[in-house]
């Protein structure tokens, strides 16, 4: 409805795992507190409809999730878990508490979905058991983890973001550049040379505008940032005004996790931004970053064709810039017809 703020689904953590399988029966526990904020659902309202499951912020969900084991071993980080596709062999099946489970595969929905098992849940402990079928042609390793997923609202995103401070920031930079071999990162998408770092500051969605909040995942190598109103506008949904699908949730530059809870502020960037507003060079599409952390605008190379009077005069000024670094609101409800 108008003037409601949008509801986004994420991971928060997990009720079990990741466990590398050929584990066969595995326990865990929800709590009363826990099944108190699962959403309810109600009958369709024709026969023979899915029913309808009512969603508000706070709500948590559960989903059974497969993926391949990494070939250099476990899966590191809850990131490194999340950010690994999902799969179904067609050796596995699956019981929870007494109910079997369905597989959703490539073949019927385009690809591998995890499975909802909120439905399934009861309060105290809770079996899943997993029938691993003999396949001498699969010597794979699999994994499985039950995901918590919680519903946040636009507001409650937005203001819980911290800012890394750009002393902070501005600091790693210069790490950066005083030993190179510490780099984070040899990503294309900034420059490295002897003593200077480019760093693109357009949004990568639009490309046609500097971020105004730029934002970017904690675990993160790369310097250049996203613009967070942008990301979250363009987060997938199966429907207009449902909560935004759990896996939306990825770098535009490295494909990393960037779920709401590890999103962090660039405050060096954010005072460029500032910089560059003050003096009408909001084009300015990348900063060069010197070793002693002075930034200046990178100057543009002039193309062939009609030009205008105020590009000319942006660009004289990107030449002659030379800048010192310095050192929640209610959610609403939302209906969504369960198709499982």
């Amino acid at each position: 409805m108008p003037g409601e703020q949008p509801l986004y689904r994420h991971v928060v953590g997990f009720a079990l795992g990741p466990v590398t399988l050929p584990a066969q029966t595995m326990q865990f526990t929800a709590s009363w507190t826990q099944m108190d904020s699962i959403p309810t659902s109600t009958p369709g309202l024709l026969p023979g409809e899915p029913p309808i499951r009512l969603l508000k912020e706070g709500s948590t969900l559960y989903r059974l999730r497969c993926a391949k084991r990494p070939a250099d071993g476990d899966f590191t980080s809850d990131s490194s878990w999340l950010t690994a596709e999902n799969t179904w062999p067609d050796t596995l099946a699956f019981q929870l508490n007494g109910h079997f489970l369905e597989p959703r595969r490539k073949l019927h929905h385009g690809r591998y979905l995890p499975i909802d098992i909120t439905p399934h849940l009861r309060p105290g402990e809770n079996t899943l058991n997993v029938y691993v079928l003999p396949n001498p042609h699969d010597k794979t390793p699999y994994a499985l983890a039950i995901e918590t997923v919680g519903v946040s609202s636009h507001s409650t995103i937005t203001s819980r973001i911290p800012t890394l401070p750009a002393a902070q920031s501005l600091a790693a930079i210069k790490r950066s550049l005083s030993n190179p071999t510490d780099s984070p990162s040899s990503d294309e998408d900034f420059i490295m040379t002897s003593s200077t770092l480019t760093i693109p500051l357009f949004d990568p969605f639009r490309a046609d505008r500097i971020c105004a909040t730029p934002v970017r995942g904690a675990a993160c190598l790369h310097r250049e940032c996203f613009d967070l109103e942008t990301f979250l506008s363009q987060c997938r949904r199966e429907e207009p005004g449902y909560p935004c699908v759990p896996d939306c949730w990825r770098c535009p530059i490295c494909k990393g996790d960037v779920r709401p809870q590890t999103l962090v502020k660039d405050g060096f960037l954010m005072e460029v931004r500032e910089e560059l507003g003050r003096r009408g060079m909001l084009g300015t599409r990348a900063i060069v970053v010197e070793a002693d952390g002075g930034w200046r605008p990178r100057a543009e190379e002039k193309g062939t064709g009609v030009r205008s009077a105020s590009l000319e005069r942006e660009e004289a000024g990107v030449e002659g810039l030379d800048v010192k670094g310095k050192g929640k609101g209610k959610g609403r409800v939302v209906e969504v017809i369960e198709l499982d």
